[in-house]
């Protein structure tokens, strides 16, 4: 679809009912193929050129405000986005909904669609649920335009005041009218099964006119029918009391708070506020994992006036969660990085809680950050932005230095308890004595502890699998995946090897196919080798792992959730989905396995994710009445990010981090821009990334620009992934902003047709 926009005509009839932010039906090419379409303007400007005639209005009234409308617009400029995808952003999931639609048509088909050629139509872009013809002219058709987004209807079996009788072998037909006479009007699922009757019993009566049929619509599920107990306001302490003061303001707030110093009772004061104050909030979490906790303590305090939004619901549930909030039903929106659109128009607080995850930054088109969008909401509606976190991003921080956030502290945990101090264990001295386990000795004999007295413990390893590859001790030989350039990992609960970046499977080879030597196997360690370790060392001990392998079904963070609550997990082992947001008090142990493999990613931002990860999964110990202790495993156990981690000192962390940002020219000091060409003809994805930075050292040169650097291109760090060769081309902007957009512009602008010739796709990351 071409990135631009439309003129089309109004015709008169539909005068009174078009309106900015509403759907309608037109005919789009040259074929004239009947798509659906958003109004974004009106004017009474007539064109120098052909226009043809909208064909129907399809919403009573509009489903994207002017708001979230001039925010594709700033999508589409800020994030080089195509339109479409801007404006999918700010949509109804999954782009339809259930709709009464008045028509117009007529019988003359150069003018409008005939009565069949209409049916057809809508037939073809969704499910027809009901159509009559008015008069000549005007037509009602319910329909819904994406079948995923139906309602949920539920059948409903009534008897009539009719009376007959009924023949002696109609047994069933004559339990279903009893059963109705007895009950009254009942959903027809509860009699069958009453009444160990059929469907073609009720359809048999039906015919007879002795009981009528209807259908309604129902809500789909998404929160706990049993909501959890109710809770009550808690008196804030003093330092709470302070944060919770200095953010009554509208503006933007960074609430820096160690784990467990009561960040969430601020929020949930604040959002008490808003709704005392008829406006809406929106609470948003890193990931779906701290969602049933979330979702817990909000609908404690507020009840069912919450609506749920992430990508784990259904299309369909993710449309009526969206359609409560759209219809005012809740004030309340509480979800992942998607429900930042969530369609208030009185909105007065947006809460990003664990702000420094990477989950904030959409990976696909639109390519947002979502305190930005954030950012923009508020400013529109004059509300409070609350970031909270106990390890802020190192461009957030120097944002709060640098006066765009009011930072907040909470320096005391609310129950007073202190932080524990990561015990550092040193590996290689552990080696040295010959102890080769995956456990160093104080951390085995920690867990024996914890199990003797009924605490829980958590094994933190955030490599996920059982071994990360597979090595000929002969002659060096790893098993790499055939379409990218890495190496599988082993997963013993299949027996077979797993691609983390394509999903490609291959059988463990027994011996080397390129010596030939048996010395091959599988080296390393991952979750599920640690989870089999754990097991056997302690047999009695109930042991659970939570990574992305075992939490593929809908319902499995709950299911953890509910488990560890219940202290029916002993040992929980996981990966970074459990190193934040948890809340347990029984934990009283944390174990972090290999503390330096985020280290090792080279990225500039290796040190930060370090110092995050351990600082959070340590934070999950000693929230109780129970004293916590963490125990850190590591090669590296003089880094400045490993200590400063292990005593929670961020602004010692901080302070030397910024340095090296600054010396090295990285963000926040520069905007970063990432060139991504991938293309199956390796010398193609190289070719085109060179030619755009001949054409960047020419306009440099010709135009004497300082503000700009060039690194590259080269190989990324992964050079191939899904058959598609990867080179990179790195653009360090120093200031100019403004400058920089138009610049990728230009760049889109020259060389996507190139790209789109040499059969090569090219991304630009910002960062």
């Amino acid at each position: 679809m071409a990135d631009q926009t439309f003129t089309y005509r109004v015709p008169q009839e539909l005068e009174g009912n078009i309106a900015v932010g509403k759907r309608v039906h037109i005919p789009f090419g040259r074929g004239n193929r009947p798509m659906v379409g958003y109004c974004l303007g009106i004017h009474n400007n007539r064109p120098n050129f052909q226009v043809k005639d909208i064909i129907a209005v399809l919403d009573h009234t509009p489903v994207v405000s002017q708001e979230m409308i001039d925010l594709a617009y700033y999508m589409h400029e800020h994030y080089h986005s195509n339109l479409y995808r801007a404006f999918r952003a700010v949509s109804p999931p999954g782009d339809g909904r259930s709709i009464d639609v008045l028509y117009h048509f007529s019988e003359t088909p150069e003018k409008r669609l005939t009565w069949d050629e209409l049916v057809s139509t809508f037939g073809k872009n969704g499910e027809i649920l009901a159509k009559r013809r008015i008069d000549e002219g005007l037509v009602q058709i319910k329909y819904s335009v994406s079948k995923e987004t139906k309602p949920k209807l539920q059948k409903w079996v009534a008897r009539t005041k009719k009376d007959a009788t009924l023949s002696n072998r109609a047994v069933k037909q004559q339990a279903v009218l009893d059963y109705l006479k007895m009950h009254g009007a009942s959903l027809q699922a509860d009699v069958l099964r009453e009444t160990g009757a059929d469907s073609t019993c009720v359809q048999a009566l039906l015919k007879k006119e002795l009981v009528t049929v209807s259908e309604v619509e129902v809500k789909r599920v998404v929160l706990p029918e049993e909501g959890p107990v109710q809770t009550q306001k808690m008196k804030l302490y003093p330092q709470q009391k302070a944060a919770y003061e200095s953010m009554q303001e509208p503006g933007a707030y960074l609430l820096h708070g160690i784990t467990g110093s009561g960040k969430t009772e601020i929020y949930l004061q604040m959002v008490d506020d808003v709704l005392q104050k008829g406006q809406s909030a929106i609470v948003l979490v890193p990931e779906i994992s701290l969602t049933p906790q979330t979702i817990e303590r909000f609908t404690g305090r507020f009840g069912k006036n919450v609506a749920l939004l992430h990508s784990k619901l259904s299309q369909a549930e993710r449309f009526e969660q969206w359609k409560q909030i759209k219809n005012n039903e809740v004030q309340i929106a509480i979800g992942a990085r998607s429900a930042v659109f969530a369609p208030f128009d009185n909105l007065g607080l947006i809460i990003i809680d664990e702000e420094q995850e990477d989950s904030y930054r959409s990976e696909t088109h639109p390519r947002y950050k979502t305190v930005e969008i954030a950012q923009r909401r508020i400013e529109y509606h004059r509300g409070r932005l609350v970031l909270g976190t106990a390890t802020p991003t190192i461009a957030t921080y120097h944002a709060s230095e640098e006066g765009t956030f009011k930072r907040l502290s909470l320096t005391h945990r609310a129950n007073h308890k202190p932080l524990p101090i990561a015990e550092i264990v040193d590996m290689k001295e552990e080696l040295h004595r010959g102890n080769t386990s995956m456990l160093c000795v104080d951390l085995r004999k920690a867990l024996e502890e914890t199990l003797a007295k009924g605490e829980q413990s958590i094994l933190f390893l955030n490599k996920r699998g059982h071994s990360s590859f597979v090595f000929c001790r002969n002659c060096g030989f790893v098993k790499r995946c055939d379409d990218c350039d890495v190496s599988m990992t082993y997963h013993r609960s299949i027996d077979t090897l797993l691609c983390h970046y394509c999903g490609k499977t291959s059988h463990i080879p027994r011996t080397c196919p390129e010596c030939g030597s048996n010395k091959i196997g599988h080296f390393g360690v991952g979750t599920e080798q640690l989870e089999e370790y754990i097991s056997s060392v302690f047999p009695k001990a109930r042991v659970a792992r939570m990574d992305a392998d075992t939490t593929t079904k809908k319902d499995a963070y709950e299911k953890f959730y509910e488990k560890m609550k219940a202290k029916e997990i002993d040992i929980l082992i996981g990966t970074q989905m459990i190193a934040k947001g948890l809340d347990f008090e029984n934990i009283s142990l944390v174990g972090i396995i290999m503390a330096d493999i985020s280290l090792n990613m080279p990225h500039f931002e290796a040190n930060e994710k370090t110092y995050q990860l351990i600082s959070q999964v340590a934070g999950r110990a000693g929230r109780g009445k129970t004293e916590g202790r963490v125990i850190l495993q590591t090669y590296h156990p003089s880094h400045f990010a490993i200590q400063t981690a292990a005593h929670h000192s961020y602004e010692s962390f901080y302070e030397k981090e910024i340095r090296i940002r600054e010396s090295f020219s990285y963000p926040p000091f520069v905007h970063m821009v990432t060139v991504i060409s991938s293309s199956p003809d390796q010398r193609a994805s190289l070719d085109v990334l060179q030619q755009m930075r001949q054409a960047l050292f020419v306009f440099k040169t010709k135009r004497n620009v300082d503000f700009m650097e060039l690194i590259g291109p080269s190989m990324c760090t992964i050079p191939r992934i899904r058959n598609q060769y990867r080179h990179q081309l790195i653009l360090k902007f120093h200031g100019h902003e403004e400058r920089m957009h138009q610049v990728i512009a230009w760049l889109e602008h020259l060389f996507y047709p190139i790209s789109k010739e040499k059969q090569t796709n090219i991304q630009f990351f910002i960062e």
